[in-house]
């Protein structure tokens, strides 16, 4: 006889001599799971609001939602007390630490003052509440005067006690119960066993740092010898460059990325394209990323421009900003494009929901950038490295604040020799 059917004998026995304490047991060991029907959570919906009008008197602004349970409790909610204003934000996981999962608001957005005066923040399970308390913290960065927290489920254990007031509840539980919306298995991700729970006991406090990788296209027809100024000719990648382009995507596989950002010459493209069809991510075709255009340097090599342009090549080399090619561009209209450019990538970081970006462009744009981005002077500019193919990885925080993490990384590149 196994454990499991001791414990039930033992608790028809105990049912028998003690009554309600041997109920409970046989309950809980014959019917471990139970779904909560939908009726029962309009009737919830329904206690919650009498709750808030009758002994607090309360009566919100807006209604959050957390996810889809708070989706469906918001709607009941809101249905109850007339119609309210609802806002339904998901929270996301993010990497375990420590064997515990992150979790953290999916969709930050600011919502003007008049309607979060009177928060209800609502969810549809909760069991160690410190995803609730994320977002009333958030929520009460924003400027909320008066939040509340209202749960159709919450789980009660002992190491689970919530983090801060939960107000309304429409049942407390210490078994695990199925909501009425996990009609699939897929749909229970926080409810099939008792050690589940537990492992949602740490939060992000902040949002996580968004991230660019800044991508140097690969070897193109015109660069082969890598002596000559040849960037801003179009031109078509080589076998090689083809290689370090699907490298690049590879690496980026798994990375989650929304858009790629290119310059609009064929190589630049073309590389974007590769790493496209692996790594996703919208393609965007943006003009200011096109290299520095050289005059009558372009399409010679270093020792031709020597060659028929001595004093003026030397001069170059000790002064790049002041002494650039005749007939070429300014480097420093060059730089005021690519700060333009960053400049609508950093508002586009700040206030989408955009995590994780590509830029493809050529050595000097990235070579300025990494300027702009690390502060440094623009006459150092080429002393700064970018082969074709490689990464720079660089993180903005919410600030706004940079954080570069390598710089011409070429690590991932299988087809580099």
């Amino acid at each position: 006889m196994n454990l499991d059917s001791v414990s039930i004998v033992l608790g028809l026995l105990i049912g028998l001599l003690g009554g309600v304490p041997g109920f409970i047991i046989l309950r809980d060991r014959v019917f471990p799971f139970r779904r909560l029907s939908w009726k029962f959570a309009q009737k919830a919906s329904k206690k919650i609001v009498e709750q808030m009008t009758n002994k607090d008197n309360f009566s919100p602004t807006v209604i959050i939602g957390i996810g889809r349970g708070g989706a469906i409790m918001g709607a009941f909610i809101s249905g109850c007390l007339g119609h309210r204003p609802l806002l339904v934000i998901d929270r996301k996981k993010l990497l375990k630490v420590n064997g515990w999962q992150q979790v953290d608001i999916s969709l930050r957005v600011n919502l003007p003052k008049q309607y979060i005066s009177k928060v209800l923040l609502v969810a549809g399970v909760t069991y160690t509440g410190k995803t609730m308390l994320l977002f009333h913290d958030y929520l009460k960065s924003l400027g909320a005067s008066e939040i509340k927290r209202a749960v159709l489920y919450r789980l009660t254990q002992r190491a689970l006690e919530p983090e801060g007031k939960i107000e309304y509840e429409g049942i407390r539980s210490t078994r695990v119960l199925a909501m009425p919306w996990m009609f699939d298995k897929r749909y229970v991700e926080e409810g099939l066993t008792k050690e589940e729970p537990t492992g949602f006991n740490v939060v992000s406090s902040t949002p996580p740092a968004k991230t660019c990788f800044i991508v140097r296209h690969g070897q193109s027809t015109a660069n082969v010898t890598g002596d000559n100024y040849s960037e801003n000719i179009d031109c078509e990648l080589t076998a090689r460059g083809i290689a370090q382009a699907n490298d690049v995507g590879a690496m980026l596989k798994h990375e989650g990325i929304s858009r790629i950002y290119s310059g609009p010459l064929k190589h630049a493209v073309s590389t974007a394209e590769i790493i496209h069809a692996t790594a996703g991510g919208a393609i965007m075709i943006d003009d200011r990323l096109r290299e520095i255009d050289y005059g009558d340097w372009k399409g010679l090599t270093k020792h031709e421009i020597f060659r028929r342009w001595p004093e003026s090549y030397l001069a170059y080399q000790n002064d790049p900003i002041e002494h650039y090619p005749l007939n070429g561009e300014d480097p420093r209209d060059a730089f005021n494009r690519v700060i333009s450019f960053w400049g609508d990538i950093k508002a586009i970081l700040e206030l989408e929901s955009t995590d994780k970006i590509v830029i493809v462009t050529h050595k000097s744009v990235i070579r300025m950038l990494l300027c702009h981005l690390s502060g440094d002077s623009l006459s150092n500019y080429r002393c700064k490295a970018a082969d074709n193919g490689s990464i720079a990885k660089v993180l903005m925080n919410e600030t706004g604040k940079v954080n570069i993490l390598t710089v011409n990384s070429t690590s991932h590149l299988t087809h580099n020799v």
